[in-house]
Formats: C-alpha cells, structure tokens, sequence
C-alpha cells in the first residue's frame, strides 16, 4: 500500500521558462555592459556642446593646443563607430573643442584552438591500411582601440 503517491515536483514548462528568463537576464547584463570604454588623462575645461573631428593635423586650420590624450576601447560587438561616439561624449564633457583620432587597431587578446582527429583502418587480405586526418581551428578575440588627442583651440579662433 502506497501512501505517498505523489510527489511535488514543478512543471516541465515552468522550469524552462524560469531558465529561459534567468538566461535573458544574463545575457542582457553582459551585452549591456560590455560597450565601449575610455581613459583620458589630461585637463579639464567647462564642457562644450559641439566637437569638431579630425583625422589628421593637416586638416586643422585653427590654432590649437592638446589638452589631453584618450584611448577608447571595446572587446566584443562594438564597431570603431561606437568608439568614436563614446569619445566623442567624453570630449564634450571635458571641454573639449576638437578631437583628434590619429590611430586605430584591432589588437589580439586571446587565441582559442579546436582540435579534431579522425582515424580510419582498412584491413584487406594481406594488407592493412591507416587514414588519418587532422583538423585545427584557431579563433582570434580581438579588442578594437581608436587613439586620439582632445584639443582646445586658442583664444581668437
């Protein structure tokens, strides 16, 4: 005779729907977190509300001086766009007049490697035959960088 039949056990549906939910949310938390970052090392003025971009020193044709240096960065789905954008902010926020990105690059961080092996034997009557073949796969992780000056024109410009 069986008194506890039944036992409490939640819903298939309702397991997977919690994992499903807990999954968004991580997933979420690292895409959102993982956008560009800068450093800046330099002065500080009143922030301004328009940047002015340039790519090379020949371009400028207002005097200038160079406030500080940033570097800004980002590891995974960011393009050099993002980037630029997120230095562009920070220029602003430091009063900066103009920025200039004089380098970029795609650095290697990390190397991952597969391994696939395959084996096969023939065997016919006098005479035995092994095949073999072997596959490696190699992936870059990669970290976009931009470089760049803010510049703070010179009074009179």
């Amino acid at each position: 005779m069986q008194f506890f039949r039944y036992s409490f056990k939640a819903p298939k549906k309702l397991i997977i729907m919690r994992n499903a939910t807990f999954l968004i949310l991580v997933l979420t938390l690292l895409i959102a977190g993982c956008g560009p970052t800068v450093q800046y090392i330099g002065r500080n003025y009143t922030p301004t509300a328009n940047v002015d971009i340039y790519f090379s020193t020949t371009d400028i044709k207002k005097s200038y001086e160079v406030m500080g240096k940033i570097d800004g960065q980002s590891m995974f789905f960011d393009d050099f766009q993002k980037i630029q954008d997120k230095i562009t902010d920070e220029a602003k926020k430091r009063g900066a007049d103009a920025v200039l990105i004089y380098d970029m690059e795609e650095r290697v961080i990390a190397t991952s490697q597969n391994t696939n092996s395959t084996s096969t034997t023939e065997t016919h009557r006098q005479w035995w035959q092994t095949n073999s073949a072997t596959v490696t796969t190699a992936v870059n992780q990669t970290k976009r960088v931009l470089h760049a000056d803010f510049l703070k024109y010179k009074d009179g410009n």
